[in-house]
C-alpha cells in the first residue's frame, strides 16, 4: 500500500507541475498578447474569458457528481481513495485556476469596455457573487 501511496504522490506532483508550467506559459503568452497586440487585445481578452467561464461551470457541475461517487464508495477503500484524488485535482487544476482567470479578463473586460459605472455590470457581479 505505501508504494501505491509513493506512486500516486510522485504522479500528482507531476501533473501538478505540469499544470502549473502549463498555467505560466499561458501567462506569458496573455503578457506578450497585451504588449505586442494592444489593439487586438480585447478580443483575446474576451475569448479567454469565455472559455475560463465555460471550464469554471464544467468543474462546478463535475464536482457533485464526484460526489456523489465518492459517497457511494466504501470509506478508505481504493475507490474512495481514487474520487478523493479526483476531486482534489478538480478543484486545484482546473476549477481555481479557471475562476481565477474568469475574474481577471472579466475584470479587465469591464475596465477597458469602460463598463464600471453601467448599472446592469453591478447587477452581474452581485449574480456571481
Amino acid at each position: 500500500m505505501t508504494d501505491q501511496g509513493e506512486t500516486r504522490t510522485t504522479a500528482g506532483k507531476k501533473s501538478a507541475s505540469r499544470a502549473m508550467t502549463a498555467l505560466l506559459l499561458f501567462l506569458f503568452i496573455c503578457l506578450g498578447l497585451f504588449i505586442f497586440q494592444r489593439d487586438s487585445f480585447y478580443l483575446w481578452a474576451t475569448a479567454i474569458h469565455v472559455m475560463a467561464v465555460i471550464s469554471w461551470m464544467a468543474g462546478m457541475f463535475y464536482m457533485p457528481r464526484l460526489f456523489v461517487y465518492h459517497a457511494d464508495s466504501a470509506p478508505g477503500s481504493d475507490k474512495s481513495e481514487t474520487f478523493k484524488v479526483m476531486e482534489h485535482r478538480l478543484m486545484k487544476v482546473i476549477m481555481n485556476p479557471a475562476m481565477i482567470l474568469t475574474w481577471i479578463f472579466g475584470l479587465y473586460l469591464a475596465w477597458d469596455g469602460g463598463w464600471l459605472s453601467d448599472g446592469w455590470l453591478h447587477v452581474k457581479l452581485l449574480a456571481v457573487f
